[in-house]
């Protein structure tokens, strides 16, 4: 039924009602040459304008979208996803927020992702109680950064 749906809305090429495609694993089959006559067609259209038409008839259908893709993605904008983070050898970063939003809370503080070693400190000596002989020791040693 989708494979019906999708020759027309390529407008029924005369290729997709060759005996050679019209069983699924006849396509299979013939995937190369499937692949080159669906090639030429999406080539001549936006990712998002098959995906629409595909919808529209019921064929279930959506961008994959890379990592840039989704930074400019409208939906995800206009949701706030996204925060900009400055890190200090990077510059400015995206990240994405915590998708779940609660009227009235606040959402969680983010920071940029630590340096090698920026943390040794407050685990070695703070949490694990560490003196500052021992962490310079294991540093000399190359245990820690």
């Amino acid at each position: 039924e989708e494979w019906n749906d999708l020759c027309s809305v390529m407008g029924n090429p005369t290729w997709a009602m060759k005996d050679k495609v019209l069983t699924p694993t006849k396509r299979k089959t013939h995937e190369a040459e499937l692949d080159t006559y669906l090639k030429k067609w999406t080539s001549k259209q936006t990712v998002e304008e098959i995906v629409k038409l595909l919808q529209e008839v019921g064929i279930s259908s959506g961008v994959v979208q890379n990592a840039e893709d989704l930074s400019n993605d409208p939906q995800l904008l206009a949701r706030d996803f996204f925060a900009e983070l400055k890190h200090p050898t990077l510059g400015t970063t995206k990240t994405d927020k915590n998708p779940i939003k609660f009227t009235g809370t606040k959402q969680e503080s983010l920071r940029a992702s630590p340096l090698l070693g920026e943390a040794n400190h407050y685990v070695f000596q703070e949490l694990l109680g560490l003196s500052e002989d021992d962490v310079h020791s294991y540093r000399k040693k190359g245990i820690i950064a």
